[in-house]
This record gives C-alpha cells, structure tokens and sequence, in this order.
C-alpha cells in the first residue's frame, strides 16, 4: 500500500500502479457488496408484501366462512393454495376448503386437502386436526381399519378428547363393543358435562347398552 512519508510524485506513482492492479477487483466487490446489501433488502420488501396479500387473502376467507359464502371461501382458498403455497396461511386454508368440499360432499377433494395439511403443516395441531378429519372421512367410508391408522399411536395433545370419542366410534364399527365402551367412558371424563360434545358420546354410550355389553369392571 501507499506509504505516507513518500513524495507527492512518489505517492501518485504508487497509487496508478496499485489501481491497476487492484482497482477493478476493489470495484467489484463494492458493487457486489452493495448489490448484496439493497437485494437482500428489496427481497425482504418483496416477502413483506407476499405475507401482506396472504393474510388479506385469507381475511376474506375466514370472513366469507363467517358469512356463510362457501362459494367465496372457495374462491379466495383456491387463490391463496396457488399463490402461495408456502404461507403460514396455507395449512388453515386447506382445512377451510377440506370443509367446504365436505358440506359439497366432495370426499375425495376434502380427503385431498386434508392429506396437504397432514404432509405440509409446520403446526402440529394442525396435522392432528387432518388426522382426525381423515379418520372420520375413512370411516364414513366404510373403511375402519384405515381411520384407525389415522388416529393410533400419536400423542394427541388437546385433541385426546376427540380422538378418544372416535376410536369409541371405529371401535364399534370394527365389532368391539367393550372397546368401545370404555372409549366413550373415557372420552366423558375427558369432554367434562359442560361441553357440547359430552351429549353426543352420552348417546353413544346408551346406544351400546342396547347391545347387551357388560360394563368394564363391573359397573
């Protein structure tokens, strides 16, 4: 480099001789470095607004489900699954239109939205909720064996009263009313009087006592 104490023509001479040989390489790491500096910043600007029009998407969907627009929550889904995908808004609004395509009695598509939300979610309470969903799909269908697999041997989380009053209900359909029995016993104490679904096993469980099944230990 340039040392201080040499002559002004000194100085000049050795300031073109080290610009030819390291100007272009100086230069050049300049503008990568601030190219780098203003890209990053224009790509932050540009998710900023991507994560903007997802959640305004997704606004007018959950208002659209609010109102009772099927149609709407539909349409403003199907944009937001094409457009983006990698949103944190994705995995709700797959379950929004599994929903829908359910009241539409569209299994197949419902089944579909649901399988995105179980391979894709970041959110385990999600994937719980598609398994769930699932495994009532499959036993509509028929096919027990199948939405037992859905909600067998996973930690259930908050949705253990759920999961445990539909293993009550897969329980029968595979022919094990004791099974049963004692799923819905249990799914009771888990729901607790107050919530809305304890009626429903309460049914459930009387419907069994018609079956003749002795209750489990004794009582």
């Amino acid at each position: 480099m340039i040392d201080v104490h040499d002559s002004d023509a000194e100085s000049i001479e050795r300031m073109k001789k080290w610009w030819s040989e390291n100007g272009k390489t100086t230069v050049a790491g300049l503008v990568l470095g601030l190219g780098s500096v203003f890209g990053w910043s224009g790509w932050q600007s540009y998710q900023e607004q991507r994560a903007e029009a997802a959640s305004g998407l997704y606004q007018q969907l959950s208002q659209s489900a609010a109102d009772g627009r099927p149609e709407d929550v539909r349409r403003h889904g199907e944009t937001l699954m094409g457009e983006f995908p990698d949103s944190g808004y994705a995995a709700l609004t797959a379950l929004f239109l599994a929903k829908v395509a359910m009241t539409d009695k569209q299994t197949d598509e419902a089944v579909g939205h649901l399988q995105w939300v179980l391979d894709n979610a970041s959110l385990s309470e999600l994937k719980l909720v598609a398994r769930l969903r699932l495994a009532r799909l499959a036993l509509d269908k028929g096919n027990a064996d199948e939405a037992w697999n859905f909600v067998n041997a996973v930690a259930p989380g908050k949705f253990e009263n759920a999961y445990t009053f539909v293993k009550g209900d897969i329980l029968i359909a595979q022919n094990k009313p004791q099974e049963a029995r004692e799923a819905y016993v249990k799914a009771l104490d888990l729901y607790g009087v107050g919530d809305p679904e304890y009626r429903r096993v309460e049914l459930k469980l009387n419907d069994l006592g018609t079956l003749n099944v002795p209750a489990a230990n004794g009582s």
